[in-house]
């Protein structure tokens, strides 16, 4: 893949997961509210991912391992069951908003 943008998804009661994608530069699901989990994990050339509107994840929100990834926006984000960032070795300059979670653990391993 080298693009994923899906404007109309607001609900997923799957998780998604996006993985081993070398020649994907972003990730854009602008009305996303809801989803089941998100993984996000091993896209070599990934720089910017861009979630504003999700608020509820009911599973994990995994994002690791994509070494040129350089802005998470998921500034909208209460509810993230267990959320897992990539450590120093594989994503080290990541600017991650998570500035409004309140429930869930915050994992970063290392």
């Amino acid at each position: 893949l080298i693009s994923i943008s899906a404007p109309l998804l607001q609900r997923a009661s799957f998780r998604i997961s996006i993985r081993q994608n070398d020649l994907l530069p972003k990730i854009d699901l602008p009305s996303l509210s809801e989803a089941g989990g998100v993984q996000i994990v091993f896209n070599e050339n990934l720089k910017k991912i861009s979630l504003p509107r999700l608020t509820t994840i009911n599973g994990g929100f995994s994002v690791d391992s994509n070494p040129k990834l350089t802005k998470l926006c998921a500034s909208k984000l209460v509810n993230g069951g267990s959320v897992c960032i990539g450590n120093d070795l594989n994503q080290p300059f990541l600017d991650a908003d998570l500035s409004e979670l309140v429930t869930g653990s915050l994992l970063n391993f290392g």
